[in-house]
Protein backbone atom coordinates (compact mmCIF):
# COMPACT_ATOMS: atom_id res chain seq x y z
CA UNK A 1 0.00 0.00 0.00
CA UNK A 2 1.40 3.36 -1.02
CA UNK A 3 1.11 6.20 1.51
CA UNK A 4 0.51 8.67 -1.30
CA UNK A 5 -2.69 6.87 -2.28
CA UNK A 6 -4.15 6.90 1.25
CA UNK A 7 -6.83 9.48 1.93
CA UNK A 8 -5.56 12.51 3.87
CA UNK A 9 -7.97 12.03 6.83
CA UNK A 10 -6.68 8.46 7.34
CA UNK A 11 -3.03 9.64 7.30
CA UNK A 12 -3.90 12.44 9.75
CA UNK A 13 -5.67 10.00 12.06
CA UNK A 14 -2.69 7.63 12.03
CA UNK A 15 -0.30 10.52 12.79
CA UNK A 16 -2.52 11.67 15.65
CA UNK A 17 -2.66 8.13 17.09
CA UNK A 18 1.14 7.88 16.90
CA UNK A 19 1.50 11.25 18.64
CA UNK A 20 -0.85 10.15 21.44
CA UNK A 21 1.15 6.94 21.97
CA UNK A 22 4.36 8.96 22.23
CA UNK A 23 2.78 11.37 24.75
CA UNK A 24 1.51 8.48 26.91
CA UNK A 25 4.97 6.86 26.90
CA UNK A 26 6.70 10.14 27.82
CA UNK A 27 4.25 10.78 30.68
CA UNK A 28 4.67 7.23 32.00
CA UNK A 29 8.47 7.58 32.00
CA UNK A 30 8.27 10.97 33.74
CA UNK A 31 5.89 9.62 36.42
CA UNK A 32 8.23 6.69 37.04
CA UNK A 33 11.15 9.06 37.61
CA UNK A 34 9.63 11.47 40.12
CA UNK A 35 11.35 11.81 43.51
CA UNK A 36 8.32 10.15 45.16
CA UNK A 37 8.48 7.20 42.74
CA UNK A 38 12.22 6.73 43.37
CA UNK A 39 11.59 6.85 47.12
CA UNK A 40 8.84 4.25 46.78
CA UNK A 41 11.13 1.91 44.81
CA UNK A 42 13.89 2.31 47.39
CA UNK A 43 11.56 1.48 50.29
CA UNK A 44 10.29 -1.62 48.51
CA UNK A 45 13.85 -2.68 47.68
CA UNK A 46 15.16 -2.60 51.25
CA UNK A 47 12.15 -4.07 53.06
CA UNK A 48 10.63 -7.51 53.53
CA UNK A 49 7.40 -5.94 54.77
CA UNK A 50 6.10 -2.43 55.29
CA UNK A 51 3.47 -0.56 57.28
CA UNK A 52 2.61 2.97 56.13
CA UNK A 53 0.78 5.82 57.82
CA UNK A 54 -0.04 3.90 61.00
CA UNK A 55 -0.84 4.74 64.61
CA UNK A 56 0.73 2.74 67.41
CA UNK A 57 -0.36 2.83 71.06
CA UNK A 58 2.15 5.03 72.89
CA UNK A 59 1.83 3.34 76.28
CA UNK A 60 0.30 6.35 78.02
CA UNK A 61 -3.23 6.16 76.63
CA UNK A 62 -2.58 7.82 73.28
CA UNK A 63 -1.21 6.95 69.87
CA UNK A 64 1.78 8.02 67.85
CA UNK A 65 1.77 8.38 64.07
CA UNK A 66 4.47 6.56 62.07
CA UNK A 67 5.06 7.47 58.40
CA UNK A 68 6.90 4.30 57.45
CA UNK A 69 7.78 1.19 59.44
CA UNK A 70 9.87 -1.35 57.55
CA UNK A 71 11.00 -4.87 58.31
CA UNK A 72 14.55 -5.20 56.97
CA UNK A 73 17.21 -7.87 57.21
CA UNK A 74 18.86 -5.75 59.92
CA UNK A 75 15.77 -5.19 62.07
CA UNK A 76 13.00 -2.62 62.17
CA UNK A 77 13.34 0.73 60.48
CA UNK A 78 11.25 3.77 61.43
CA UNK A 79 11.28 6.45 58.75
CA UNK A 80 9.97 9.97 58.36
CA UNK A 81 9.94 10.75 54.64
CA UNK A 82 10.49 14.34 53.48
CA UNK A 83 10.17 15.61 49.93
CA UNK A 84 11.36 19.17 50.53
CA UNK A 85 12.73 21.05 47.51
CA UNK A 86 15.61 23.45 48.06
CA UNK A 87 18.58 23.96 50.34
CA UNK A 88 17.86 22.64 53.83
CA UNK A 89 19.64 24.04 56.89
CA UNK A 90 19.15 22.22 60.16
CA UNK A 91 20.81 20.63 63.15
CA UNK A 92 19.86 18.41 66.07
CA UNK A 93 19.46 21.39 68.38
CA UNK A 94 17.53 23.76 66.10
CA UNK A 95 13.78 23.92 66.79
CA UNK A 96 13.02 24.93 63.20
CA UNK A 97 14.84 23.93 60.02
CA UNK A 98 15.07 26.41 57.15
CA UNK A 99 14.50 25.68 53.47
CA UNK A 100 15.76 28.15 50.86
CA UNK A 101 14.57 27.96 47.27
CA UNK A 102 15.80 30.84 45.19
CA UNK A 103 14.54 33.90 47.05
CA UNK A 104 11.85 32.09 49.00
CA UNK A 105 12.42 30.87 52.53
CA UNK A 106 10.26 28.74 54.79
CA UNK A 107 10.72 26.67 57.92
CA UNK A 108 9.49 23.37 59.28
CA UNK A 109 9.73 21.81 62.71
CA UNK A 110 12.88 19.82 63.45
CA UNK A 111 11.80 16.24 62.60
CA UNK A 112 14.40 14.50 64.80
CA UNK A 113 12.65 14.73 68.22
CA UNK A 114 9.45 13.25 66.74
CA UNK A 115 11.46 10.49 65.09
CA UNK A 116 13.10 9.64 68.43
CA UNK A 117 9.63 9.47 70.04
CA UNK A 118 8.39 7.06 67.35
CA UNK A 119 11.47 4.87 67.72
CA UNK A 120 10.98 4.80 71.51
CA UNK A 121 7.37 3.64 71.14
CA UNK A 122 8.37 0.85 68.75
CA UNK A 123 11.14 -0.21 71.15
CA UNK A 124 8.73 -0.35 74.11
CA UNK A 125 6.55 -2.81 72.23
CA UNK A 126 9.47 -4.91 70.94
CA UNK A 127 12.33 -4.80 73.40
CA UNK A 128 14.47 -7.55 71.84
CA UNK A 129 14.49 -6.34 68.24
CA UNK A 130 16.96 -3.86 66.77
CA UNK A 131 15.21 -0.59 65.84
CA UNK A 132 16.76 2.21 63.80
CA UNK A 133 15.20 5.42 62.59
CA UNK A 134 15.98 8.13 60.06
CA UNK A 135 14.50 11.17 58.42
CA UNK A 136 14.90 10.42 54.70
CA UNK A 137 14.97 13.25 52.16
CA UNK A 138 14.40 12.89 48.43
CA UNK A 139 17.10 14.31 46.18
CA UNK A 140 15.11 17.54 45.88
CA UNK A 141 16.40 18.51 49.33
CA UNK A 142 20.06 19.49 49.51
CA UNK A 143 22.15 20.13 52.62
CA UNK A 144 24.87 22.63 51.65
CA UNK A 145 26.15 22.89 55.25
CA UNK A 146 25.95 19.14 55.92
CA UNK A 147 23.18 16.81 57.06
CA UNK A 148 22.36 16.42 60.73
CA UNK A 149 22.87 12.98 62.29
CA UNK A 150 19.76 10.86 61.81
CA UNK A 151 19.07 12.13 58.27
CA UNK A 152 19.71 10.29 55.02
CA UNK A 153 19.14 10.76 51.32
CA UNK A 154 17.42 8.02 49.31
CA UNK A 155 20.82 6.99 47.89
CA UNK A 156 22.31 6.74 51.39
CA UNK A 157 19.32 4.70 52.57
CA UNK A 158 19.87 2.21 49.73
CA UNK A 159 23.59 2.10 50.43
CA UNK A 160 23.06 1.46 54.13
CA UNK A 161 20.30 -1.14 53.84
CA UNK A 162 20.86 -2.59 50.36
CA UNK A 163 18.47 -5.19 49.07
CA UNK A 164 16.07 -6.96 51.41
CA UNK A 165 17.55 -10.38 50.62
CA UNK A 166 15.76 -13.61 51.41
CA UNK A 167 16.41 -14.34 55.03
CA UNK A 168 15.98 -12.71 58.40
CA UNK A 169 15.66 -14.09 61.93
CA UNK A 170 12.34 -15.68 62.92
CA UNK A 171 12.19 -13.23 65.84
CA UNK A 172 11.80 -10.45 63.25
CA UNK A 173 8.78 -12.20 61.71
CA UNK A 174 7.17 -12.60 65.14
CA UNK A 175 7.87 -8.96 65.98
CA UNK A 176 6.34 -7.90 62.68
CA UNK A 177 3.13 -9.81 63.44
CA UNK A 178 2.93 -7.99 66.77
CA UNK A 179 3.41 -4.62 65.05
CA UNK A 180 0.66 -5.43 62.55
CA UNK A 181 -1.63 -6.30 65.47
CA UNK A 182 -0.77 -3.03 67.24
CA UNK A 183 -1.30 -1.04 64.03
CA UNK A 184 -4.77 -2.63 63.67
CA UNK A 185 -5.60 -1.63 67.26
CA UNK A 186 -4.29 1.89 66.60
CA UNK A 187 -6.38 2.19 63.44
CA UNK A 188 -9.54 1.05 65.25
CA UNK A 189 -8.96 3.35 68.22
CA UNK A 190 -8.07 6.45 66.19
CA UNK A 191 -11.09 6.01 63.90
CA UNK A 192 -13.53 5.46 66.74
CA UNK A 193 -15.95 8.41 67.12
CA UNK A 194 -15.50 10.48 70.26
CA UNK A 195 -18.18 9.86 72.85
Amino acid sequence: MDLQTLPLPLVSLAALALLLVIIVIVLAVRRRNTPAARMERALRQISHARLQDIYLPDGVGGHIHVDELLLTSKGLLVLDVKDVPGHVFGSEKMAEWVVMTGRSRHTFRNPLPGLHDRMAVVRTHLRDIHVEGYVVFTERGRFPKGKPPGTLTVAELLERFGSAGNDFPQAFANAWKELERLADIGREETQRPLA
